[in-house]
């Protein structure tokens, strides 16, 4: 019984760890998007509780076949993403289009789709070394795409809020914390 608790409780602090860089993501979209609705919120959230979900079993599938070869790549996987993405926020903050109460940070399919992925490599790597660990990743996945899903949600509305009030200055500010999110991603 004491086992099975200390499981519980390790892997919803893993859990919550894995979230926390999908909740800062999803935060600075709801910063940049200033037409973001409840439904572009769910959006993000299915993306980024489905991702947290599906990576560590895909790490724990491919620590079945390849031992070591991937975990050591994917913080610089997911720290150019994340460049990209906060990359393409300045520019389009600080582009001849922008006016002072518009944020321009589009939130299309293709850039939740990489933020997906790259908020989501971390929880590959832990598959990967929970299986290496001969242990199930099934239940980290699970939890992790839950605890995601519900930051991650909570993180766009939060976002839209302090946005709406401090106008391009969030999209901004939203890019440069996806910045410092991916430079801390490579000293992790």
């Amino acid at each position: 019984m004491h086992n099975s608790i200390v499981s519980i409780v390790q892997n919803i602090l893993i859990g919550t760890s894995l979230a926390a860089d999908a909740f800062s993501v999803s935060l600075c979209m709801g910063l940049a998007h200033s037409n973001l609705s409840k439904k572009n919120a769910t959006s993000l959230a299915i993306a980024f509780g489905g991702f947290q979900f599906l990576m560590p079993i895909f790490g724990g599938i491919l620590a079945l076949f390849l031992g070591g070869l991937f975990g050591s790549y994917a913080k610089y996987i997911s720290a150019a993403l994340i460049c990209y993405v906060g990359g393409n926020m300045l520019k389009e903050a600080f582009s001849a289009q922008s006016t002072e109460n518009t944020r321009n940070m589009s939130l299309d399919a293709k850039n939740i789709l990489l933020l997906a992925v790259a908020t989501s490599l971390d929880a590959f790597a832990v598959g990967f070394s929970i299986s290496l660990k001969r242990t199930s990743p099934l239940s980290v996945a699970i939890i992790a795409g839950i605890i995601t899903y519900v930051l991650s949600y909570a993180g766009a509305m939060l976002g839209k809020v302090i946005g709406s009030g401090v106008g391009k200055k969030g999209e901004i500010l939203g890019g440069t914390v996806l910045l410092c999110i991916a430079i801390s991603t490579l000293f992790n």
